[in-house]
């Protein structure tokens, strides 16, 4: 189950967002209309902090490790300083930081459980089937680090600074994708919330425009990786 469930992790987000059409149609009637304001906040807050440790993990990973594979398992090397020494699943993590905040716009209770639910499902396999691949491959060291790390909220007490260098490069040649994702879902799910609930097409200005000059930004450096060497290591 683990390694069909990473095999099309990418393709779950796409389930859950068609799902947000008949949730935020038929269950309108619980939005919280009063805390619309305070969850917009919220989830800027829970976005920017599950970017701010996605970036801070992949800087200081070592390559060809926390990728983004399909088929199979990669790591040459065992993670086990900067935000892996705060959790053995960093990445994942800041990736459930980002989702909330995403569903939280939508200031749909029932979506958010559901939402929560299969996040939880999700990644409890994927962490699963991951680590018994890291335990075959990398035996007594990964075990020593398994019972000291916590598995998926960090202890910021336990963080160990990396020996690596920061590498904002595989940041840039990496995550471009994230940052674009992240925009195109927030864009997606106001316009239907908006459709749905008010039936009218209005889409805020800022986001759009700002969402506009990310995939511009995300062609350019799509752009660089495939064609130069300017995001070379």
């Amino acid at each position: 189950m683990g390694k069909i469930i990473f095999k099309y992790r990418g393709q779950i987000p796409a389930l859950v967002l068609i799902l947000a059409i008949p949730f935020l149609l038929y269950t309108k009637e619980i939005l919280i209309n009063q805390t619309r304001l305070n969850f917009e906040y919220y989830s800027i807050i829970l976005i920017f902090l599950g970017c701010f440790m996605r970036f801070y993990t992949i800087g200081f990973s070592y390559i060809e490790t926390s990728g983004r594979n399909r088929n199979n398992h990669i790591a040459k090397k065992l993670n086990t300083t900067s935000m892996y020494s705060v959790s053995r699943n960093p990445l994942y993590f800041g990736n459930v930081l980002i989702w909330i905040g995403i569903i939280l716009r939508t200031n749909n209770l029932f979506f958010l459980l559901l939402c929560v639910i299969i996040i939880t499902v999700m990644y409890y396999y994927i962490i699963k089937s991951e680590e018994t691949f890291l335990e075959n491959k990398f035996d007594h060291q990964y075990l020593v680090w398994k019972r000291k790390t916590p598995a998926f909220v960090p202890n910021f007490l336990l963080y160990k600074k990396s020996k690596n260098k920061f590498n904002y490069k595989s940041i840039l040649r990496r995550e471009y994708s994230c940052v674009l994702a992240i925009f195109l879902t927030i864009l997606y799910l106001d316009i239907i919330k908006l459709f749905l609930l008010q039936e009218i097409i209005m889409v805020n200005q800022f986001l759009l425009i700002s969402t506009i000059f990310i995939i511009f930004i995300s062609i350019t450096l799509k752009y660089l990786r495939k064609n130069t060497t300017i995001l070379d290591d």
